[in-house]
Parts: C-alpha cells; structure tokens; sequence
C-alpha cells in the first residue's frame, strides 16, 4: 500500500510555526533595540530569492526536519535564536539545497537580533552596513545561483 502524498502540508506546517514562534520576539527586538531597527528591511531583502526560480528536482526535507529540532529546543531552551534559526531553515528548504543557497542561509544572520550581539563592538553605521551586506551578498549569490541553474529557454 502506498504511503498517503503529504504534497506540501508538512513543510507549510513547519513553516507556519517557525514564523509564529519567531515573529513575536522579532518585532519586539525591531521595535525596541535601536541597532535592530533596520532588521525587518534586512529580512524582506533576504526573502527576495524566493522569487527567483527554483531548480527542477526534489526538495529536500533535511532542513524542515531541523527546523523541527531548533523549534524544539528554542522552546524548551526560551533560546529566540534557535526560531530564528529554524525560521532561517524552512525559508532555506523552500529553495531547495545548493552551494548558492547554502551561502543564502548563512547570511541570513544579517536580518537577526543575533548579529547585533555578535557584533556588539560596532557602531550602529558599521553595524548596519555590516547588516546590508550580508544580506545582500547572500541575495546576490542566490539569484546568481538560480540563474546558473536555470534551465535555458530556447527562442521561440
């Protein structure tokens, strides 16, 4: 007997609670910590490869399935860096597994209250520019990366 098509429930579902557990203490931190107040700008220019077209071929699950493992601990552990993380991972394992998209993830710390803390001994200019080119290093090599992996149109 073949296994019911879950289609996209189940990451649509990790997904949805990733943005619930890490949405609220997002907006606190945007709203209230003058060197995170640009984050919210940071992390709608990080979304934006996902309008780029994605390559043929399966998802894989692995990183919805960590996301799941963040959740948990960010909730058990009060730990907001771990939604964040997980947040960071469902958008990820929409794109799909790439070099590109790999280099994406990674820079995704650009549009979190984490980097604000790492980079403690910046100055807000510093500490916003570092923000910005993060997150558009991050874009710009996963928009290079879709388009690479394209498949070409032939003229019609």
């Amino acid at each position: 007997m073949k296994p019911a098509p879950t289609g996209w429930r189940v990451e649509w579902g990790v997904t949805a609670f990733a943005v619930w557990q890490s949405l609220p203490p997002l907006v606190v931190a945007w709203r209230h910590s003058p060197l995170d107040r640009w984050g919210w700008v940071a992390l709608l220019v990080w979304l934006l490869p996902l309008a780029a077209p994605r390559p043929p071929g399966p998802r894989a699950l692995w990183p919805f399935t960590v996301a799941v493992a963040a959740l948990v601990i960010g909730i058990l552990g009060s730990l907001h860096a771990a939604a964040y993380l997980a947040l960071a991972l469902t958008v990820f394992g929409w794109r799909g597994w790439s070099p590109a998209n790999a280099v994406w993830l990674l820079t995704g710390l650009g549009w979190m209250p984490l980097l604000t803390w790492l980079a403690k001994e910046l100055s807000f200019p510093q500490l916003l520019a570092l923000r910005f080119v993060l997150v558009l290093v991050g874009v710009t090599v996963a928009w290079l990366g879709a388009r690479r992996a394209a498949p070409a149109r032939s003229p019609a």
